[in-house]
């Protein structure tokens, strides 16, 4: 369940509870013992990024340092891989079609 803070109008205090998701009815002030208007007070997330750097410890893998360097070089190859590769390609999956058909 999540922790909410409330601050108190009454006595100017400030206090958390822990609450369902569900749950409308707002808690009573500790310190006024019921007494103050109590409000929900709204903060943003508590997150902390340590390290070098969020992308680079977190959403990478281990090797991913290097990858960029990988990235770069394997698109310079990229236009002489694919002819070459469409090349082999074609002529070998042309062979081995005819070779199943006479096989059946």
């Amino acid at each position: 369940m999540p922790i909410y803070e409330y601050f108190c109008e009454t006595c100017q205090g400030e206090f958390e509870a822990r609450q369902s998701f569900f749950d409308n009815s707002v808690p009573p002030c500790p310190t006024c013992n019921g007494v103050g208007q109590v409000h929900k007070k709204f903060s943003p997330p508590a997150i902390v990024f340590k390290g070098s750097g969020f992308y680079v410890t977190d959403s990478r893998g281990k090797n991913s340092a290097a990858s960029p360097n990988r990235k770069a070089a394997g698109e310079g190859e990229s236009p002489a891989a694919p002819a070459a590769a469409s090349n082999g390609a074609s002529a070998s999956a042309a062979a081995p079609a005819p070779a199943a058909s006479a096989k059946d």
